[in-house]
């Protein structure tokens, strides 16, 4: 297997730099351009080949490649040997470069079969190719996973570290890889225009909704790790702003910021060089966390071992910086705003400079503070380390400064805003910002979600559940009152006024949703600042009838009965037999318990227990279990949590992602009459089923249990929606017809149409300054 395996690998690095030789001279003679559409296609088979390969080689336990051994053994279950091909760095970097290759290879055919390819593109594939190239060579030369075990065989693997035998691990590695594939595609097309020239907004317009795919998996795979972390580390939270979580953050937050300046730069023609700078910056930022948790300069819990594959990456972010640099000074000019500008600063425009400006920010001010240990030893101080604690202090003024951004800046309109327009807007929300101020101030100290907890001052919970009211009103009104306009103005039912609005406005509504998710997860974060935690040793009752010591907190009151042995195939563990009575009079027994894995890197870990629900999770661990004693009647330490709101994170985020959905849905009108539209039809029907299934699941599931199956469903929706809406958004014209771009750019008929329906949604809804 090690010899097919560093062959695949082989002939998929030379197919990619084949792709590079012929898309870079395309333009020059005829049939290249096939020929580097070829390559790469080519070069994407092999990688998946590769992964498949590596599964295999996991599935049939074979212990002649050393990275099997490392993450395996005989009685690994099913689906974790599977986990376990990209369990490691090298299984997790070769299933990135097969994410990179396959979205590269889909993208050129998407823009091949759509009639938006035009003259030039041959650098499309040339970059897109280099990407890749990069990435195979860095799993080729210094992190191949089908290296043999040096000396003899041994009888069985390692086994798959204990913390990552969680379901969500089968999952969160993949999402975020797709993630980080696609914030390459808006980067290629963005370098592809500059070279050529094309300084227009064509490329905004194309890159629209793979940028917008990308952030909706971004945002995805960050749930999923704080799903992971909430239930797996057994410390009571969801984001220990360690090292690693922080590199999958910081993409995410770069892309938020370029969604908001393309809406500007596809509009209205400005801030595009602002547009470039984020949109490189998105793409380089996943190669840097990778070189953050394989070069070992920082410590984290999540962090590989020190790579030689790490220096790889820190001269290709090197390389390409500098030449994504080069590249904007050499059209700095001709990327200027020319005849537009921003003509107030109460409009959409500065808005979305503003909050791009304050996300820029935080990325740096995060970069700095997880870099602090570098930095420290560079100027002589090896103890610089930033605590949780100090990212709190800085992170929570900056999240209530963008909430703040997010409940003003959609209320805005683009070129400017009457004084009367944003009082007759903001009327409603206002109230329901000042009701929800005034129900904390009343409900006194220590009650509820009051004003002041642990007699200081809850200024956090204080800012950030008004202005979370604020958006959330704010932008059920806007859809409202976009209904009532377009039925008065146009004398249609509510009905179909309601229809029109989603037919034309998809990309406003998604907004609103996406708006709606993020307050919803800002009024978790804030609910956080409320939690309680108690801890004690508990013994369990020595008599008959007779209760276990017992913990009250917060209204729940839980009682030790004991302890019990369970032995498993893969584990053996003590669980902790613990009755919780909730503040509602119900009774439930939960089973902490602390595992000890019969193989793997990390054996022991704790296993928590959730009782969740939409105002409070009850969140316990068990710590230790003391002495022998007789059968069950160790005493143990246990730990509990009272986490008011988390069910609002996760909520929130699955809003958040549905609203990604809503907005890169493809318009209507290229359903019809087409095997292409019949499939979106059925997509729709598998995403309306979708969430029938999670709205189930919630119901009747805890809350964390509720997310990862709904977050799940979602993901396989917008595999299949999300692919059907990029491919439509980028077709230019009707179907099977080509339309060229209006400078230079293929592909942009079909944008242009979209842009102009959206604006005349704005305009309708006095959105647009005249």
């Amino acid at each position: 297997m090690e010899n097919l395996g560093t062959a695949i690998l082989s002939f998929a690095a030379i197919f990619a730099g084949a792709a590079v030789l012929f898309g870079v001279t395309a333009d020059r003679t005829p049939g290249r351009l096939r020929a580097a559409h070829f390559s790469l296609h080519t070069a994407g088979l092999l990688l998946v080949a590769a992964v498949a390969a590596l599964a295999y080689a996991f599935l049939s336990h074979d212990l002649s490649l050393r990275y099997v051994v490392d993450y395996s053994d005989s009685k690994t279950s099913l689906a974790y040997l599977l986990a376990g091909t990209w369990a490691g760095q090298n299984g997790s970097l070769l299933l990135w470069a097969a994410c990179l290759a396959v979205t590269a290879s889909v993208f050129l055919a998407w823009r091949h079969r759509s009639g938006t390819a035009a003259p030039g593109d041959g650098w499309l594939a040339a970059l897109a190719g280099l990407f890749v190239l990069a990435m195979a060579f860095i799993v080729l030369a210094f992190s191949n996973p089908f290296q043999p075990v040096l000396r003899s065989h041994p009888v069985d693997g390692v086994g798959l570290n204990g913390l990552l035998r969680n379901p969500l691990m089968a999952v969160h590695p993949p999402v975020l890889f797709v993630a980080y594939a696609l914030t390459v595609v808006p980067a290629v097309l963005a370098a592809a225009a500059l070279v050529r020239g094309e300084t227009g907004n064509a490329w905004i317009r194309e890159a629209r909704s793979w940028a917008l795919a990308a952030w909706g998996f971004l945002s995805l795979g960050n749930l999923l790790g704080m799903l992971w972390a909430y239930e797996e580390l057994g410390w009571g939270g969801y984001w220990g702003w360690d090292p690693v979580e922080n590199a999958s953050l910081l993409p995410w937050f770069a892309s938020t910021a370029y969604l908001h300046v393309a809406a500007v730069a596809e509009r209205r023609g400005l801030l595009r060089r602002t547009a470039v700078m984020l949109v490189f910056l998105t793409a380089l930022l996943p190669l840097f966390g990778t070189y953050l948790t394989r070069s070992g300069i920082v410590a984290s819990q999540h962090a590989f071992a020190e790579s030689p594959a790490s220096g790889s990456f820190l001269v290709i972010l090197a390389v390409l910086t500098a030449s994504g640099a080069a590249l904007l000074v050499w059209r700095w000019r001709s990327l200027g705003d020319k005849d537009s500008y921003i003509e107030s600063p109460f409009s959409r425009e500065a808005g979305a400079l503003v909050t791009a400006i304050l996300f820029v920010l935080i990325t740096a001010a995060m970069t700095a503070a997880t870099m602090a240990p570098l930095l420290g030893r560079v100027f002589g101080d090896d103890a610089v380390q930033i605590e949780p604690s100090g990212y709190v202090r800085f992170m929570a003024p900056s999240g209530i400064a963008l909430l703040f951004l997010t409940s003003v800046c959609p209320l805005l309109a683009y070129r400017w805003t009457s004084g009367k327009r944003l009082l007759s807007v903001i009327g409603l929300p206002s109230l329901a910002a000042v009701a929800t101020l005034v129900a904390q101030l009343a409900a006194g100290d220590e009650a509820g979600f009051g004003a002041r907890f642990g007699g200081k001052l809850n200024w956090f919970a204080l800012s950030t559940f008004p202005l979370a009211a604020f958006v959330i009103v704010a932008a059920l009104s806007d859809v409202v009152r976009g209904i009532l306009v377009r039925a008065r103005e146009t004398k249609e039912n509510l009905a179909a006024a309601a229809s029109w609005l989603v037919r034309s406005g998809r990309r406003r509504l998604g907004s609103d949703l996406v708006h709606v998710g993020a307050a919803l997860m800002f009024a978790g974060f804030a609910g956080a600042s409320y939690q309680r935690t108690e801890e004690g040793v508990l013994r369990p009752s020595m008599r008959a009838g007779a209760e276990g010591s017992s913990l009250q907190i917060g209204g729940w009151r839980l009682t030790y009965l004991g302890s019990r042995d369970v032995t498993g195939a893969e584990f053996d563990e003590t669980q902790a037999l613990v009755q919780v009575d909730a503040p509602d009079g119900t009774s439930h027994l939960a089973t902490p318990s602390l595992r000890e894995y019969h193989s793997g890197s990390v054996r022991s870990t704790a296993e928590v227990a959730i009782l969740a629900g939409v105002v409070e999770d009850f969140y316990l661990e068990v710590r230790q279990f003391f002495g022998a004693g007789a059968a069950g009647a160790s005493p143990a330490f246990l730990r509990a949590h009272v986490n008011p709101l988390t069910w609002f994170v996760w909520t929130g985020s699955l809003v958040l992602f549905a609203g990604t959905l809503v907005a890169l849905w493809p318009a209507r009108r290229r359903e019809q009459g087409t095997d292409w539209g019949k499939g979106l039809r059925r997509t729709r029907s598998f995403a309306i089923l979708s969430l029938v299934l999670v709205a189930l699941v919630a119901a009747f599931e805890s809350a964390a249990q509720g997310a990862l199956v709904a977050a799940g469903a979602l993901l396989v929706a917008a595999l299949w929606a999300g692919a059907a809406a990029v491919r439509a958004a980028s077709a230019g014209g009707d179907a099977g017809k080509g339309a060229a771009g209006g400078d230079g750019g293929g592909g942009a008929g079909g944008a242009n149409d979209r842009v102009d329906g959206e604006i005349e949604v704005e305009k309708m809804m006095g959105r647009w300054g005249e």
